[in-house]
């Protein structure tokens, strides 16, 4: 399994499995409650805003995203969930993990090396 790194972000990313498994709305409300926001935006409505029809909102929203300080910890916690659906829902048991760039880290929770609650 190979976790994704920095840059890898987008507004809605893996928003098909939130709607879907509550595992991964666990993992999104368990990066909510490691990491509030100083500005008072849960992380997952960075990563899930509001539907905009306007253009430069829209874009303000990509922009807090791209946010070092929010990107990472966005795709660590969807990363997380992402995993969980995997394996808890489907029995995935793969042979290896690895990671790119913030991606090692999920890599390494999954493989048990460090616990969620650090990554997230």
């Amino acid at each position: 399994v190979l976790f994704p790194g920095q840059g890898s972000q987008q507004v809605g990313m893996m928003r098909d499995l939130a709607c879907l498994f509550p595992e991964m709305l666990d993992a999104l409300a368990a990066a909510n409650a490691a990491a509030p926001a100083a500005d008072g935006v849960r992380l997952s409505d960075r990563v899930y805003p509001p539907t905009r029809f306007d253009e430069s909102l829209a874009n303000a929203d990509t922009d807090a995203l791209r946010d070092t300080r929010t990107a990472q910890p966005a795709i660590g916690a969807v990363s997380w969930g992402a995993w969980r659906v995997l394996s808890e829902r489907f029995g995935l048991a793969p042979a290896a993990f690895a990671g790119h760039s913030y991606g090692e880290l999920v890599a390494l929770a999954a493989a048990g090396g460090v616990t969620p609650e650090a990554l997230l």
